[in-house]
């Protein structure tokens, strides 16, 4: 009978081992969960219970709602795994939770790598430890002018942060060539938040319009089939970033600007000024 006890004291110890082990592993993947983004390589996904499904993505062979990387618990803050590579194949990777709550990577082919979690939207504009959030809420004006040799291309939008965490935009995009000036109107809705001197932007929803066609004397033509050309153009490219997230490092901000630098699809750092403003695009708008 002691012999039966003590084997069946044994079969619950080990069971409870177990247990206990795996619930050490299950709570330490569980301080993983949330929004992972990388500034470096310009991809993110989003971590539960160890499976990463992507909300942006830097490569064609791999899309947004794919799981792209699995995770195991090793310790509290090691982890292993395997995770997919821009050419689409998962490799290996080794994760390690550093003091600053970044996860820091090393995986096969000798690459290493930052992922920095992306913060929850902001909670009240009374928050005194929101000082970037609270100085974001309120209209920004932006405006670029590209040119090329056959054409320039004039953006400029109003964003409106809300406090809900939310960014209603309003954008125009003119073109003018050598045969017409051409415009199209743009809605864009985001998700923001901010980490730091570090502002995270989900795009969630656009809706595109044609806006005119005009000669260069400023009289309308008749030509739907290239002012919809160009809109649809627009309309790709904006549909191409649906919940993708970008990522903004405040430089400098205050009631009248907002500096801030962040990298382009070339990887290139660059440096752009928002203005504040208490007016909607069509104050702006180029007509």
């Amino acid at each position: 009978m002691l012999q039966i006890f003590l084997k069946k004291l044994l079969q619950i110890f080990i069971f409870t081992l177990l247990l206990s082990s795996s619930t050490h592993a299950q709570t330490a993947l569980q301080r993983l969960d949330g929004e992972w983004y990388s500034p470096q390589w310009r991809y993110g996904y989003t971590l539960k219970n160890g499976l990463g499904v992507a909300t942006s993505t830097n490569s064609p062979n791999f899309q947004i709602g794919q799981t792209i990387i699995q995770l195991s618990a090793t310790s509290a803050t090691t982890f292993t795994g395997q995770q997919v590579y821009t050419d689409g194949n998962f490799y290996r990777v080794n994760v390690i939770l550093q003091p600053d709550g970044r996860l820091y990577f090393e995986g096969e082919k000798n690459a290493k790598w930052l992922m920095e979690r992306v913060a929850t939207a902001p909670q009240s504009i009374g928050n005194k430890n929101n000082d970037y959030q609270n100085l974001l809420l309120g209209k920004w004006y932006h405006k670029t002018e590209d040119t090329d040799d056959n054409f320039t291309l004039l953006s400029q939008s109003v964003q409106d942060f809300l406090p809900n965490g939310t960014i209603s935009e309003q954008a125009q995009y003119v073109v003018t060539n050598s045969e017409a000036r051409i415009s199209c109107l743009a809605n864009t809705t985001w998700e923001w938040s901010t980490s730091g001197n570090k502002i995270y932007q989900k795009v969630t929803g656009s809706h595109v319009v044609p806006d005119f066609i005009k000669d260069h004397n400023g009289r309308s033509m008749d030509n739907t089939e290239m002012l919809n050309k160009m809109c649809e153009i627009i309309k790709k490219e904006k549909s191409q970033r649906q919940l993708t997230t970008s990522v903004f490092t405040i430089i400098k901000i205050d009631n009248k600007v907002n500096v801030y630098q962040y990298q382009d699809s070339k990887g290139v750092i660059q440096e752009s000024t928002d203005y504040r403003v208490n007016q909607g695009l069509s104050y702006f708008k180029v007509k």
